[in-house]
């Protein structure tokens, strides 16, 4: 199995939101295909709106209206990387399109401002108080099969934006919609409120102090949501996993069971390293991931990278 504290951690991005808890909506299953991967809800993941209220900062939005970094972004367009995202697999978009976009934005958007920001919703424009249609608001238009639904989240569901001094872009989910999730393809070094998808549910992190002052060492706190389970909270010293793992999946040998025909038998690994508490996609022991994968929630500005797996809107997306 290997010295844990040999492996790498990745946190690609800064993730940081206050404390909170709130209930997950749920809704009754339902079977539905999506490019090969089965999934139970209406959409292609359940509305965590109200979870992600509370771990949402909006300043991220406030660079839009910096006008010398537009005309710096200007100059970028000329040096600057481009960046490929590649529709996987969809409902409503063609498997295998590429939306090329730049420094400046999406050169084939409608949208009048060209701000270094490339947003994303299942509708082009918002709606005004009056019933009207309104402005252009979203570059790239991922529709919606449920007209229902998206009236309801009609707005920026998730942007891209490129960053002048790293020469790289970021992604960032907005709060409003299905929410933006990107694959874990490495070993994932967990922070303080950290969302977790996989299958039907949702799994919020805590870093925990210790419990008295002779053990320094943080504790883990897994509360999930999702049925059958929502609720259940699970505590785990850190002092206890740094020679042994942590499973999360179907099977009963799981130190956390969730019955749940979406996600593998063993679905994701945890342990404690030198770094922290790890995250590792499927059954670390065995270098297996899991079927369908696991996901974390992109409440805060992430680096984007080749070959980097997100999803929204009932969308999957490859980088490249």
């Amino acid at each position: 199995m290997g010295n844990f504290n040999s492996v790498k951690a990745c946190c690609n991005g800064k993730f940081y939101a206050p404390q909170s808890e709130v209930l997950v909506e749920s809704e009754k299953p339902v079977h539905q295909e999506s490019g090969g991967v089965t999934y139970r809800n209406s959409e292609m993941q359940k509305d965590v709106s109200l979870v992600r209220d509370s771990l949402y900062d909006s300043v991220y939005k406030d660079l839009s209206f910096d006008t010398s970094r537009v005309q710096k972004l200007e100059k970028a367009v000329h040096y600057g990387k481009l960046l490929r995202v590649k529709v996987l697999s969809s409902s409503t978009l063609e498997k295998g399109h590429i939306f090329t976009i730049n420094p400046l934005g999406y050169d084939a958007s409608s949208r009048e401002k060209k701000d270094g920001f490339v947003y994303f919703g299942c509708k082009k424009r918002s709606r005004e108080e009056t019933g009207e249609k309104g402005e252009i608001v979203n570059d790239i238009v991922i529709p919606s099969l449920d007209k229902v639904l998206a009236e309801k989240h009609r707005g920026q569901h998730f942007c891209i934006s490129y960053d002048l001094y790293g020469d790289c872009y970021f992604i960032k989910d907005l709060a409003i919609g299905f929410g933006t999730f990107v694959k874990i393809l490495t070993p994932l070094l967990l922070k303080d409120n950290f969302l977790i998808h996989m299958g039907d549910n949702f799994i919020l992190v805590n870093i925990v102090s210790p419990v008295s002052p002779e053990n320094t060492m943080p504790r883990l706190r897994l509360k999930l949501f999702g049925a059958p389970c929502t609720g259940d909270v699970f505590y785990f010293n850190a002092s206890d996993y740094q020679k042994s793992t942590i499973h999360i999946g179907r099977v009963p040998k799981c130190e956390i069971q969730i019955e749940d025909s979406l996600i593998s038998k063993v679905q994701a690994t945890l342990y404690f390293s030198e770094l922290g508490w790890v995250l590792v996609d499927g059954e670390y022991e065995a270098n297996r991931s899991s079927t369908n994968g696991t996901w974390l929630y992109l409440n805060e500005s992430y680096e984007m990278y080749n070959d980097m797996v997100f999803k929204s809107n009932h969308t999957l997306f490859q980088v490249s």
